[in-house]
């Protein structure tokens, strides 16, 4: 099928069923793309996630992305090395939880990883364990909350200067046109409080330590840092 491979699916307790696919050489060749797609019970898709880039790379073991849409779950979808048997995630307040782990026989050189969250959750970082011994590497979610509240800060901006240009002459009596956007924009700015704490107090310097640019990252600095 097109060259992608189907690494492993599933339904949640709430009805939402993920797949996870693959495939090599795209975009560029050496390349891994990564997705993963959600459906609710009545099969409509509510969000599709990917991640492109090396399989992973050179010297890291980690490579995590998080992204959600305007309903359903927040997806985290992860590819790490071989050698990793355990994945941990930590959220905000301190508690733990395992990611599951799934093995692609077409794609040996990594393994793949995926987690649905409530879209409430603060998450901190996921680290990597060994078959013994102490956590072989940990990655930083926090600046990919901060990226989403940035990038939520500024849909909220464009959708008021939206409003403020139509309202002279378009505006219904009695109602506002809200476009989905809009919608997206004002339930992102009723986000848990916490997001500021996170951009005043907790966000690194550069974002994930030293390690490379993934999807979010990159988008974020698209936009301009906070």
């Amino acid at each position: 099928m097109d060259g992608r491979h189907v690494v492993a699916e599933g339904t949640d307790d709430t009805g939402v069923s993920w797949v996870i696919w693959a495939r090599r050489d795209t975009p560029r060749d050496g390349d891994l793309l990564s997705m993963i797609r959600l459906t609710d019970s009545g099969g409509r898709i509510i969000h599709l996630g990917a991640a492109s880039g090396p399989p992973l790379y050179p010297g890291r073991m980690l490579s995590i992305t998080t992204s959600g849409s305007e309903e359903g779950p927040r997806a985290l979808l992860g590819r790490v090395g071989p050698g990793v048997r355990r994945l941990e995630l930590r959220v905000h307040d301190g508690g733990t939880r395992n990611v599951p782990l799934y093995d692609c026989a077409e794609i040996p050189e990594v393994r793949f990883a995926a987690l649905l969250l409530p879209r409430e959750e603060l998450l901190d970082s996921v680290a990597a364990f060994g078959a013994k011994g102490p956590e072989l590497e940990r990655f930083d979610l926090r600046f990919q909350l901060i990226a989403a509240c940035h990038m939520a800060r500024r849909r909220i901006g464009r959708c008021a200067g939206r409003r403020r240009i139509r309202g002279a002459g378009s505006a219904l009596p009695g109602r506002r046109r809200r476009t989905g956007a809009c919608r997206a924009a004002a339930a992102a700015n009723r986000a848990p409080t916490l997001f500021t704490e996170l951009i005043r107090v907790c966000a690194p310097e550069v974002p994930n330590g030293e390690s490379p640019p993934t999807n979010q990252i990159s988008a974020w600095r698209a936009g301009g840092r906070p």
